[in-house]
């Protein structure tokens, strides 16, 4: 059911949301300027690139499994065609422009300018649907926790999370608007191609959106959740069959052995409080806000207080699906995807965890929503958000590499999780908890460029306009709701 705004907009609001475009196209156009004058090309995706080339090579000379081991012989000797076990979606670009003899290096720039486009795509998704079906005030707001994210610096480097996040994105808003089934299936399918362990999380969360918006007695609720079944059901075949090429059995190897487990529960735990509180690594430091408003709809969802058109327990569900994340990835000897800026493997889910929750929020959730961002606290949070939010932009600038803050001085040369586990997560919560807070060390190391201050400014304009164009919308629906209330309730 959609919730268009239907009050007339005044001229000065018209002008700040003209202004929160010109300063968000600014950040886009620092973030492009960045990426295509000195994109960073190190970790995983060179490695993809690679992976991508010895990918061909093995389906030109018929090798169809067990492409891990193939052995290319060569006038200069022979050599091993290294297939990576990175997600297969991270290869379909990849072996796209291998095919044409792009090079490795102009490869890894094309992933900058994907990512760039991703990031624009995951703003236009979420803007768009929350205009279709949420209510007005939660625009602005998935706006500011967008911006104030580590979206911006991975929008600047060929990583794979961008896309991924794109990818999920566009799958679960396919869902919530009703697309045809035939595109809903097409894109779970493609979504859950994003990281082995994400299909249970895009079922879940499709599956939510199906139930929150839809009663049994729709007779589309049974095809909507059919196509995304099969959708998932097809994304988990395309991952088995790319790892029967890569090492000749559905699982990937590299991935499911003990050793890349962490050994007992007290990492676990350790790891799990370190990817929500730690400084260099933790959602509380890089992306304090999409976490929150996710958990904050929950909390207020399961209020009872009147009847409310969105089921009470969708909101919860969502968070629950955030937690089960983030315990998953404790469970991994890399939770955050390092060497990378914050905690990178959990960034593909947010944006659709985010805008799901925001849709299926309660009359309740809404309600305390604009009667926070219409008081007084809000110009607090505003100053706030732009501290926290304000690395995150800067950083687009900085002249520091990342290897400089993973030099491990304190951590032993012998601190490998196969060879010395106890070592290696020793070293790793060092890393993540005592070392000065990388976001502030790198992140406004940008600071000390005038390119930097422009980015910082357009990064505050954007933030005040977007949070004024919040506070508008939750005057307008504390209005609204005032007018509905029966006299004797008012």
């Amino acid at each position: 059911m959609a919730t268009r705004e239907t009050q007339p907009v005044a001229r000065p609001e018209r002008l700040v949301r003209t202004a929160a475009l010109v300063f968000v196209a600014g950040i886009f156009a620092a973030i492009l300027a960045v990426g295509l004058r000195a994109p960073s090309v190190h970790g995983d995706s060179a490695n993809v690139a690679r992976g991508a080339a010895g990918a061909l090579e093995c389906l030109r000379h018929g090798r169809f499994t067990h492409c891990d081991g193939f052995v290319v012989h060569h006038p200069a000797g022979d050599s091993i065609v290294a297939v990576s076990p990175f997600p297969m979606l991270q290869y379909v670009p990849a072996a796209a422009l291998q095919a044409f003899g792009v090079s490795t290096e102009s490869t890894l720039r094309v992933f900058v300018i994907l990512n760039l486009v991703s990031l624009i795509a995951i703003a236009a998704l979420a803007g768009y649907t929350l205009r279709r079906l949420a209510r007005p005030l939660w625009v602005p707001v998935v706006g500011v926790s967008l911006l104030a994210s580590p979206l911006l610096w991975y929008a600047r480097v060929p990583f794979g999370e961008e896309l991924a996040a794109a990818v999920i994105l566009a799958a679960i808003a396919a869902v919530l608007l009703d697309a045809r089934l035939l595109i809903v299936g097409a894109l779970v399918a493609t979504a859950c191609i994003t990281k082995e362990t994400n299909p249970p999380f895009v079922f879940a969360l499709g599956t939510i959106c199906v139930l929150a918006r839809t009663n049994a007695k729709d007779p589309l609720r049974r095809q909507r959740l059919i196509a995304i079944t099969v959708g998932t059901i097809v994304g988990v075949a395309l991952n088995a069959g790319f790892n029967v090429f890569r090492y000749g059995t559905p699982r990937n190897i590299d991935y499911v052995r003990a050793s890349l487990y962490v050994p007992n529960p007290n990492v676990f735990a350790r790891l799990f409080l370190a990817q929500w509180f730690s400084p260099n690594g933790g959602l509380a430091w890089f992306w304090p806000l999409a976490p929150g408003i996710v958990l904050a709809i929950a909390a207020a969802s399961l209020r009872r207080r009147g009847p409310t058109n969105r089921p009470r327990a969708a909101a919860p569900a969502v968070a629950v699906l955030l937690i089960a994340q983030i315990a998953l990835l404790a469970t991994w000897w890399a939770p955050f995807g390092w060497y990378a800026w914050g905690p990178r493997l959990v960034i593909p889910l947010l944006p659709a965890l985010l805008v799901v929750a925001c849709v299926v929020a309660t009359a309740d959730a809404t309600r305390i929503a604009a009667r926070f961002l219409s008081s007084r606290w809000l110009l607090l949070a505003a100053a706030a958000v732009i501290v926290i939010g304000l690395p995150q932009a800067v950083v687009l600038r900085h002249g520091l590499a990342v290897s400089q803050f993973f030099a491990r001085s304190q951590c032993p040369r012998t601190g490998s999780v196969i060879v010395a586990p106890s070592a290696y997560y020793k070293c790793l919560e060092w890393t993540a908890w005592s070392k000065r807070p990388w976001i502030l060390q790198l992140g406004m190391h940008g600071l000390s460029s005038t390119q930097g201050w422009l980015v910082a400014i357009a990064f505050g304009g954007a933030t005040a306009s977007l949070l004024y164009l919040a506070r508008c919308a939750a005057r307008r629906e504390r209005q609204a709701h005032s007018k509905s209330l029966s006299p004797e309730r008012r």
